[in-house]
């Protein structure tokens, strides 16, 4: 499988549970994470109808920042994309991303629509699917999963089912994101964005996620800086900085007068720079605000030296972030929903 690198953005999402006993589809729901947002149906036309109100809207947040232009040449043929990637992060103003169906878990033995039929009527969304099948129906299952019609298969007597289900839910989701972020990864070259195509990078993101019980996160810069939150939506910002970017800013803070002991800093990489409106970068400040602007730093060693910084709490937060609804507050208004 080719490396996908890092997903431009990533958020929880809800699942769809179909089966036609409802006292199953409650038992096992009550077993599996918390965390997890559900939908429950017997019915799979009432399932399918839901999915396609859930995700007419397309809440990943690529509709609201590739604009298309007039560039040089024949104007019916040549176009350029602005591409202002720190417009990802005003997604968490909108509750409703976490409605968005990523995931299904169907059942294949149900009356009037298999499992398999249901899923072949998602083909044309980028939804992944788990089908649960009993001893008899793993044959069919190999079969839609060569097919691609599903993505993975369970079995329902699996003393391990519900484990089995919990993890590929989230891994599953996390393909959803892969490949509704793909097209954005190939707008965003390894030159323009270097950390989201490198591995060693991502072994490193990941670990920082899990270590700081990272739900969500957002590429708000290039090279590849990140807003990322918590279930609480509690805001931290990871900082990404090449050698060419601080040059850069090395560059033009010593036209403009900014102090010999903050540009030792920035030339030695032991702090980097971040502001969060980027022509900040650019303008002139007094002696405090030049250091103020800076964040102490980390090397890592990929395919190039990366400088870094995680920062908690991070200062001059936006007013948009006051608005940003969280993933529990979410899960709060979906409670009494979760069940049939």
């Amino acid at each position: 499988m080719r490396f996908l690198g890092i997903p431009t953005y990533y958020y929880p999402t809800t699942t769809v549970f179909v089966d036609d006993s409802a006292d199953f589809l409650i038992n096992f729901s009550l077993q599996l994470q918390d965390k997890l947002a559900l939908k429950l149906f017997t019915l799979p036309q009432q399932a399918l109808a839901f999915i396609a109100t859930a995700n007419s809207e397309q809440y990943w947040a690529q509709n609201n920042f590739v604009l298309a232009q007039e560039s040089t040449g024949n104007p019916m043929t040549n176009y350029t994309v602005n591409f202002d990637v720190s417009t990802l992060q005003k997604a968490t103003t909108n509750g409703q991303r976490f409605a968005q169906i990523s995931v299904a878990v169907v059942d294949y033995d149900m009356p009037g629509m298999t499992g398999i039929e249901f899923c072949r009527k998602l083909a044309e969304q980028p939804i992944k699917k788990i089908l649960l099948t009993g001893k008899g129906d793993e044959k069919l299952a190999v079969e839609a999963f060569n097919e691609g019609i599903i993505d993975h298969f369970i079995q329902k007597s699996n003393r391990d089912v519900v484990k089995l289900v919990d993890q590929n839910v989230l891994k599953l989701q996390y393909r959803y994101f892969e490949q509704i972020t793909d097209n954005m990864r190939g707008i965003l070259t390894k030159e323009s964005a270097p950390v989201i195509c490198d591995p060693v990078f991502k072994e490193f993101f990941e670990k920082i996620r899990a270590e700081n019980k990272i739900v969500e996160y957002y590429l708000v810069e290039l090279p590849g800086s990140f807003l990322m939150l918590d279930a609480d939506g509690k805001a931290s910002l990871l900082v990404v900085k090449c050698y060419e970017d601080l040059s850069i800013y090395y560059e033009f803070a010593q036209d403009n007068g900014a102090p010999t002991t903050m540009l030792d800093e920035v030339r030695s990489g032991n702090k980097i720079p971040f502001a969060w409106d980027a022509d900040d970068y650019f303008r002139v400040h007094t002696a405090d605000a030049w250091h103020q602007q800076l964040f102490p730093a980390e090397e890592l060693e990929g395919k190039q030296i990366y400088y870094y910084a995680l920062i908690k709490n991070p200062p001059k937060l936006p007013d948009w972030v006051r608005h940003v609804v969280s993933y529990n507050q979410f899960l709060d208004t979906q409670e009494a929903l979760r069940e049939i």
